[in-house]
Order: C-alpha cells, then structure tokens, then sequence
C-alpha cells in the first residue's frame, strides 16, 4: 500500500490490542508493553475497549508516523479478499484440464501483445504453427520457428492480466518452461526514450490476479533470472536500456494525476497491465517468465503525450525489439540445455 499522505510505500504488519496497542511485522500476539521485535512500535497503553486478543492487518509509514488499517475484518495490502489466498495446486478447473501437451513443444516461447508486430515477427521467422489455445472471443495460434539451430515458440498474448495470465498458464500446460514476454508501457520518466527498453524488476501489484497465485503484498520481485543475459545482449548490440520499478495497473483509464505522481514517488518509472500478475502466475507453476518492454506513451507530463503507442507507429523499431526478444529466447534455450 502506498501512502496517501506522502505517496511513500507503506510497511505490511500488524495492529494487536494487547496490553495496549502496537504495530508489528509479525501477525503472532504482541504485548505493547514488550514489543516482539525491533521494528514494534507501542502505540498507546489503553486498548480502548477493543478485545484484549484483536488483530488487524495493519499498514504503516515510517515517515509520516501513521498506521492505516480496516475494523470489521478482511483488510490487507490490496484487494480486501487478498487473505483469501489458497496455495492448493488443484482447482475446480485446472489448465490440463482443457489443454493437451503439443509434440515438440519449444521449451521457450516468445510472446507480444501488438498484433502487427506478432504478424512481422511470425513471417520474419518462418514460423509453422504448432497448436492453438481459445478464449471466449479469439483462437490463439501457437507458432514454432527455427532461429540458429534453436526452436522458439511464438504466440500473441491478449492484453489485460486475467486473459493474459489464462493463455500463459495454457501455454505452460502445452509444455513450455520459459516464457519471454514484451511489450509497450507507458513511462513516469519522460527522460526515457520512445520506444527503448525497459527491463523491471520489481512490479506494483495494482490488479486482481496476482493474489489468486500468490499471497498478498503490495509488490512482487519480477526477472529472477536472464537479467545478465539479455543486459549482456543489449550491450553487445549497443542498445539503450533503463531498469526500475513497474506500475501494473488493470484500470487503463482510471491512471490519474495524483495516482501517477504516488507511483512515481515510491519508485516506479512505467505503468504497464500484466507484468505482476504474470510473475505471480508463473512463480506458482514453478515455470520461468523474463519480461521486459519497450517505452512508449508520456504520462510524465502536463498532458499525455502517445508517442509511439499505436500499433501501427514506428514499426522499424518495434521489429527490432521482437529481433531481441527471439535471441533471448535462443540464448536461453541454449542455457537450460546446458543446465541440462
């Protein structure tokens, strides 16, 4: 949770009614008077009348000495069902469930969201499709290219994180271990150029999804694995790169002013729709997910600004990011097999 008062991120803990009030980390009971940890804080000797047991999921700033939380139940750092989280593997309808094992599955898969970008890079590489997966509206045709000796699948994600993070979990239970994903995001930095690469790593958990996979926080820690990788790349072609914190957000037109300068405040430098949901979702399935994006409309401004949003607008450069995407994606493969 970010602060409303200064915008800053806000701790997660606790606020206990025992022996007075005090905020901790730790959900377990946390006398007042005898703080548990180093980072307690006694509030107040009198529990005001509250039960001498109660707990309250509890957020709080250091800077502004304020602690935020909801009576009544349910509150946490997100959605108010977030404690809902359940950690079973199996659900009422599963991905196997509706989705075979394609032979001859790449082990890597590269994925974009821009239709005509998808279409360039499955026609620059030969791709021969494989499979397909389905949502309500659209087939999802799954691709195969072969890129200097090394098969790399290729499919075009629907935009969003709940349709997004679905066909990723069909296209992991076809068989796929990594997937490579880009994409545009809008910029908090106008200093960032138009259409260069953003590599994040860690991402504003501000939708729905994420909580399904994994438990409640504000934010979660994203590309675990082939930062060196694909920096090591970028610096071999001489490419421009900027890494920081994402903003994923499901509310594309609900990015308000004040909401724009919190985020930008608490350290995020672009706002996109599907990063932590995805990283949730692949952390649970215990498969592989590097995402990174390519800079494209202005939020940084006194207007907005669309830059090279449109799907049809700068497509030399989008080509070129869908080039790097595919030889992430050989390196890689070539790295797991390795790793055998």
């Amino acid at each position: 949770m970010f602060c409303p008062y200064c915008g800053s991120q806000m701790d997660d803990g606790y606020v206990r009614w025992k022996d007075g009030v005090s905020w901790s980390h730790k959900k377990q009971v946390v006398s007042a008077g005898k703080p548990s940890d180093g980072d307690s804080v006694k509030m107040g000797e009198d529990s005001g009348g509250l039960d001498s047991d109660a707990v309250a999921a509890a957020c709080r700033c250091d800077g502004c000495k304020k602690i935020i939380f909801s009576y009544g139940g349910g509150m946490f750092f997100g959605p108010t069902w977030a404690e809902e989280f359940d950690g079973n593997r199996e659900a009422v309808v599963n991905p196997t469930d509706v989705i075979s094992p394609v032979l001859d599955m790449p082990s890597v898969v590269v994925s974009c969201f821009a239709k005509e970008t998808f279409e360039r890079m499955v026609d620059c590489f030969g791709g021969v499709k494989i499979g397909e997966t389905r949502q309500a509206n659209m087939v999802i045709p799954v691709y195969k290219v072969c890129y200097k000796g090394v098969s790399v699948g290729m499919f075009l994600s629907p935009v969003g994180a709940p349709a997004c993070v679905s066909a990723g979990e069909e296209i992991f239970a076809m068989g796929a271990e990594t997937l490579i994903l880009f994409g545009t995001c809008g910029v908090l930095d106008r200093s960032i150029e138009d259409c260069s690469v953003i590599i994040p790593h860690r991402a504003v958990r501000d939708e729905g999804t994420s909580f399904h996979y994994v438990p409640a926080a504000s934010e979660i820690q994203v590309n675990l694995r082939y930062v060196e990788t694909f920096t090591g790349l970028l610096e071999e072609l001489g490419c421009n790169y900027t890494m920081g914190k994402t903003w994923t957000t499901d509310g594309i037109y609900r990015e308000t002013r004040e909401k724009v300068n919190r985020r930008k405040q608490s350290g995020c430098i672009c706002v996109d729709m599907e990063c932590s949901a995805m990283t949730a979702m692949a952390e649970f399935r215990g498969k592989e997910l590097f995402q990174f994006f390519y800079a494209a409309d202005n939020l940084d401004g006194e207007t907005w600004d669309i830059r090279s949003l449109d799907n049809e607008a700068n497509l030399e450069g989008k080509d070129r990011v869908a080039r790097l995407a595919v030889e992430l994606a050989a390196r890689v493969s070539v790295l797991r097999d390795k790793e055998g």
